[in-house]
């Protein structure tokens, strides 16, 4: 990774994950309270690199965090961060918003709210993706759910 990519990385990174270290909840070390499933120690950060001679990437995954560490306030983090990633990087959140109330109901259930992601690949602007929980109207209906969110977003 050049440089100049490394520097957009870095930046973007802290800007989307550094905010939580500022919470009550991580006052006494990195690791959160909240048991993320977005990684295999539980963390809700989690990175993957892929490395090909057609071009490297790195994708850094994450379950916005909030001071009050429970589903509801981690899906209000994890909404308002997708606002900023539209104002700051120009995410474009045309299909997101297709199938947000859908699987973003203020009375959200399962194991997480809102998973999200960050592509960086050289020589391309970073990239974003979200990650919808089907369990978020309860397990019995996640088939369905995820069945409405298919035919909403075609």
């Amino acid at each position: 990774m050049s440089d100049t990519t490394a520097k957009v990385a870095d930046s973007v990174f802290r800007d989307l994950v550094v905010p939580w270290s500022r919470l009550e909840a991580f006052a006494h070390g990195p690791a959160s309270p909240w048991v993320s499933e977005i990684s295999d120690d539980n963390t809700p950060v989690e990175f993957s690199a892929t490395l090909s001679p057609a071009g490297s990437r790195c994708e850094c995954f994450f379950e916005p965090q909030s001071e009050s560490q429970s589903l509801a306030g981690h899906r209000h983090s994890a909404l308002k961060m997708h606002e900023e990633l539209m104002l700051h990087y120009g995410a474009d959140l045309g299909r997101f918003r297709l199938v947000q109330d859908l699987f973003t109901p203020p009375d959200t259930q399962g194991p997480f709210a809102l998973w999200s992601a960050v592509v960086f690949a050289e020589g391309k602007a970073p990239s974003f993706k979200a990650y919808f929980n089907p369990q978020a109207r309860g397990v019995g209906n996640a088939v369905a759910l995820v069945e409405e969110g298919c035919g909403a977003s075609a």
